[in-house]
């Protein structure tokens, strides 16, 4: 097709966009995340877990509070009752939950986070008890039971208890004069 068909065929879309139907309403597990493509678009999704199905989406530039609020605001408009909400814990998502769905369940992705721990670390840390703790860290995303999930924990408190004396320490810059 050229472009101009194309774009012909975009336009008559967007003038009868169909409505999306909220499938699920009740006990919603909803995961917020926002993917930025290369071309400055940001597409925010509101997928439910349980039913593996996006409830609601918004392009935008960034993950802002002001639209992260209104759409949550909106969900709730349409009666959907958000029992918990996972997300990479970006500080707009979280506020625009706490302020729209104030008693809700929020967990921190583990993919994010076991990311995070590895760009604080480096994929090959030098030290060997950073090379233990990325080690917990990988371990976290095949957790799939709450005995798995309490043996994590007791290997990341007993990682934690034995290099408690490295993990408080503080260096001074020199130029600085800070710690």
């Amino acid at each position: 097709m050229s472009q101009r068909t194309i774009q012909r065929l975009f336009k008559d879309y967007l003038k009868k966009v169909p409505k999306v139907p909220l499938r699920s309403k009740s006990y919603v597990h909803l995961l917020i995340d926002g993917t930025y493509f290369s071309n400055g678009l940001c597409l925010i999704l509101y997928y439910d877990y349980d039913i593996q199905y996006v409830q609601l989406y918004r392009e935008t530039n960034k993950e802002k509070l002001k639209e992260i609020k209104e759409d949550l605001q909106n969900l709730k408009r349409l009666g959907v009752d958000v029992y918990s909400v996972t997300c990479d814990g970006h500080s707009a998502i979280l506020k625009a939950v706490a302020k729209v769905y104030p008693n809700v369940v929020v967990q921190r992705c583990l993919v994010h986070i076991k990311r995070q721990v590895q760009n604080y670390l480096s994929r090959k840390p030098k030290l060997e008890l950073a090379k233990e703790l990325l080690l917990i860290s990988k371990q976290i995303t095949c957790i799939r039971s709450i005995d798995q999930a309490n043996f994590w924990l007791v290997n990341l408190h007993n990682w934690h208890e034995r290099n408690r004396e490295f993990v408080n320490e503080k260096t001074m810059n020199e130029s600085s004069g800070r710690w």
